[in-house]
């Protein structure tokens, strides 16, 4: 009874693990084919020449941010006081009143002591002549290299492998 057993454990776990070698056979000969690397290579590539042919027909958005901070730094003297005070006396004298005030001579700081500056633009291409007809040059290009593939599957790379391992070697 006990040889019984053991054959039988044998023979059914012998299929599983010729099974489990038959899978790890093929994952590996699927990861290490050159070719379908060089397929899954070149349908990236030309899909993302196709995003950029496309992306150089839509709009453009862009974020800018700047903040300056200057403790000092260069100065413009602008005689505001020299040049409008006589008139602003005369004018006080003519009308006898105070209505207009002595002005001192300003001081201007060239570098704002606490500056920020955020943009967003947008920029979208209304017609670009060097663009015109190239966007469907690229796609007619990506579309070329797509069909001309090689065509190579892993279904066929797998019923490959399957079939060389069932031949017998000679």
């Amino acid at each position: 009874m006990k040889t019984f057993l053991y054959a039988l454990l044998i023979f059914w776990t012998l299929p599983v693990q010729s099974q489990q070698f038959l899978e790890t056979y093929i994952r590996h000969g699927l990861e290490s084919n050159e070719v379908l690397k060089q397929q899954q290579f070149s349908l990236e590539k030309s899909m993302y020449a196709l995003k950029e042919a496309t992306g150089l027909f839509l709009p453009r958005v862009s974020f800018e941010a700047n903040y300056f901070l200057a403790g000092g730094g260069r100065t413009v003297d602008f005689p505001a006081g020299d040049i409008l005070n006589p008139v602003y006396s005369t004018l006080n004298q003519l009308t006898e009143s105070s209505n207009f005030p002595i002005i001192e001579n300003q001081r201007i700081l060239l570098n704002p002591n606490n500056f920020y500056d955020v943009r967003v633009r947008t920029a979208m291409p209304v017609f670009n002549a060097e663009l015109e007809g190239k966007g469907k040059k690229v796609v007619g290009f990506n579309n070329w290299v797509i069909s001309n593939l090689p065509r190579v599957t892993p279904d066929s790379i797998m019923m490959k492998i399957k079939k060389n391992l069932a031949s017998p070697k000679s």
